[in-house]
C-alpha cells in the first residue's frame, strides 16, 4: 500500500499546450495600431519623437480649423440674419403703405365733412 505516486510532493507538470509562466508569449499582441493618416496618430507619433516643432505645427493647425469653422457658422448665421432682416423690412413698407393710404382716405373723407359743415 505504499504507492510512491500518492505521496510526491512535486506540483504536477502543466499541460503540453501551455508555455512556461517566465516565457514571453509567441506572438506578443500589437500595441497601438499606426494611423499615420489621422491627425491623432501624427501627433502621438511627434510627441513619441519628442518633435516639438511637429506638435506645435499640428496643434496649431487643429486651432486655426476651428477658428475657420466659427468664422463660416458666424458668416452663414449673419447671412441668415440680413436675409430675415430683409423679409420684416418688406413687411414693414408694406404696412405703411397701407396704413398710409388708409390715413389719406380718411383725411380726405374729415376735410370733405368738414367743408360741409361751413
Amino acid at each position: 500500500m505504499n504507492n510512491p505516486q500518492l505521496h510526491a510532493t512535486e506540483p504536477p507538470s502543466p499541460p503540453e499546450n501551455l508555455p512556461p509562466e517566465n516565457s514571453p508569449p509567441e506572438n506578443p499582441p500589437p500595441e497601438h495600431p499606426m494611423r499615420p493618416w489621422t491627425i491623432l496618430g501624427r501627433l502621438s507619433r511627434a510627441v513619441r519623437e519628442q518633435n516639438w516643432f511637429a506638435v506645435a505645427l499640428e496643434l496649431g493647425i487643429v486651432v486655426l480649423g476651428v477658428v475657420i469653422g466659427f468664422q463660416v457658422t458666424a458668416w452663414g448665421n449673419e447671412r441668415a440674419a440680413r436675409a430675415e432682416e430683409q423679409v420684416l423690412l418688406r413687411g414693414l413698407h408694406a404696412d405703411f403703405v397701407a396704413n398710409r393710404a388708409k390715413y389719406d382716405q380718411t383725411a380726405a373723407a374729415y376735410t370733405l365733412r368738414i367743408r360741409q359743415l361751413r
